[in-house]
């Protein structure tokens, strides 16, 4: 979009959670459900909301694999 957004429902999902698979899933559903992508030339509404779902997944296992080696 043209502006970044907060995904309250993502977010509430793991306030208070351990970052497991259950917890990444289910916020990465949550923001992609939430999001408002639109269609253009580059991108379908639906190819962006997808990856709303991988980004997010990804940015949260990063955060819980950080530190394990260390």
């Amino acid at each position: 979009g043209p502006h970044p957004m907060r995904m309250a429902r993502a977010e509430a999902i793991l306030v208070g959670a351990r970052l497991d698979e259950a917890a990444i899933a289910g916020a990465a559903a949550a923001a992609a459900a939430d999001c408002e992508p639109f269609t253009d030339a580059v991108a379908s509404d639906w190819y962006r909301r997808r990856m709303v779902g991988v980004f997010t997944r990804r940015a949260l296992e990063s955060l819980r694999d950080t530190g394990k080696d260390a």
